[in-house]
């Protein structure tokens, strides 16, 4: 399993705000299981887990900019939008 650090996942968050691509590759590759297990967790269908799971990496892409290390950690940010995207309506968007 991959874990995740703080330092490097806050890393990779900043550098995604500012439009680094190859770094949302990376933060995705230290973060997907967990944000998929999260999805997971909310929803029952593992269908609607995946699709649930892609919404949220569309909003760490979106909403980078907005995360403030000072409030918390960046895997807990990014855990936060998965969680929010699961919730949420089950519609496209």
């Amino acid at each position: 399993m991959i874990t995740a650090a703080k330092p490097e996942v806050d890393a990779l968050l900043a550098r995604v705000a500012s439009g680094d691509r190859p770094a949302f590759g990376d933060l995705y590759d230290a973060a997907a299981a967990r944000v998929l297990a999260v999805a997971r967790l909310v929803l029952d269908d593992d269908s609607a887990a995946e699709a649930a799971a892609g919404r949220a990496w569309v909003d760490v892409w979106r909403q980078a900019p907005r995360f403030d290390p000072a409030g918390g950690s960046g895997l807990g940010w990014i855990l936060g939008l998965a969680r929010e995207a699961a919730a949420g309506p089950q519609v496209a968007r």
